[in-house]
């Protein structure tokens, strides 16, 4: 007759039944509450992996619009926007400062031309060459006021968008993280079969 080992829970029955999962020997009794205990823990997993699922479903029902990533994006989108605003403000206003500058010493030199054509056509103090003088002057402001409406000689220097590495401006990526913690494929792989 076989010597036969003690039941692995009781230590007083002769252990018959033999479980291959823990490696232990039971009696018939606590054999049965071992598989009980088995059956209890595999429901605890279950009701774990279901909470687990409602938890994946909220998060990809909930709008991907709301998650912090995006917003951060929206929000440097919506600085850049006005960085670019601003300096297209400012541009705008140099543009205007030159160009008024020009209209403006037009305007101021044409009222002195203005009074000095009134002076000598009154004092008819004038001759030939004078006249002739007049109407090279009268030809530069027509130049000049030309030149004025038509910034020929203003210069816009712009970074040209195809120069700029938009995608170096602002990226996503993962970080690694350094978890100790078992690999879910090979986990997740283990059970393919059933």
């Amino acid at each position: 007759m076989a010597t036969s080992k003690l039941c692995s829970m009781c230590n007083k029955e002769p252990g018959r039944m033999y479980c291959t999962g823990c490696d232990k020997y039971f009696c018939k009794k606590d054999f049965k509450t071992h598989q009980d205990e088995m059956v209890t823990e595999m429901e605890k997993i279950v009701e774990e992996r279901n909470r687990l699922q409602d938890a994946i479903n909220n998060s990809q029902s909930n709008n991907d619009q709301q998650s912090p990533l995006i917003e951060q994006i929206e929000r440097w989108k919506n600085s850049t926007i006005k960085k670019v605003e601003r300096v297209a403000a400012q541009a705008h206003q140099q543009a205007i400062e030159i160009l008024n500058a020009k209209r403006t010493k037009i305007i101021t030199d044409f009222k002195s031309f203005s009074q000095e054509l009134i002076h000598l056509k009154e004092s008819e103090n004038y001759v030939e060459h004078d006249l002739e003088q007049l109407n090279q002057m009268i030809k530069k402001f027509k130049e000049d006021l030309k030149q004025s409406t038509q910034p020929t000689t203003i210069e816009i220097h712009t970074e040209e968008s195809d120069k700029i590495n938009w995608d170096s401006l602002i990226y996503v990526e993962e970080k690694q993280t350094f978890l100790k913690s078992r690999p879910r494929q090979q986990t997740a792989s283990k059970f393919n079969n059933y």
